[in-house]
């Protein structure tokens, strides 16, 4: 795992992309060597690193495309439950059983998981000079 790692951060660097998005242990998802989000329970059918997986492909995504604007991140209420989106894309859903671990609601989880995508994405980006 970690040369897999050394080896995706040194790639990005040669060829000027921007830091990608990683998870270090199942559940983390790690952008700027930051963990913005913590996995901690199945949800949806999907296990911990499934989820994980689905989570950092989704951010690496972004990260490739358009500039990135902190205000494009916010909270939603879909199916009847608490997301994180960027512009009209999925990130995340705020599970209650994570919620309930972090002693918050799911929608309190999912603006501190916003928050953390605002601060942290524009750190990921490559720089222009």
């Amino acid at each position: 795992m970690r040369s897999a790692f050394v080896i995706t951060v040194l790639s990005c660097l040669v060829i000027g992309l921007a830091v990608p998005v990683l998870a270090v242990t199942d559940g983390d998802v790690v952008i700027a060597y930051e963990v913005v989000l913590r996995i901690r329970f199945p949800a949806g059918g999907l296990s911990v690193k499934e989820r994980t997986d689905i989570v950092t492909q989704r951010i690496n995504n972004l990260l490739g495309s358009k500039p990135f604007d902190p205000s494009d991140v916010r909270v939603d209420v879909r199916n009847k439950e608490y997301v994180v989106l960027v512009g009209e894309k999925l990130i995340i859903t705020a599970d209650k059983q994570t919620a309930e671990f972090n002693q918050a609601t799911p929608e309190q989880l999912a603006n501190i998981w916003a928050d953390n995508l605002r601060r942290v994405i524009p750190k990921a980006k490559a720089e222009t000079d």
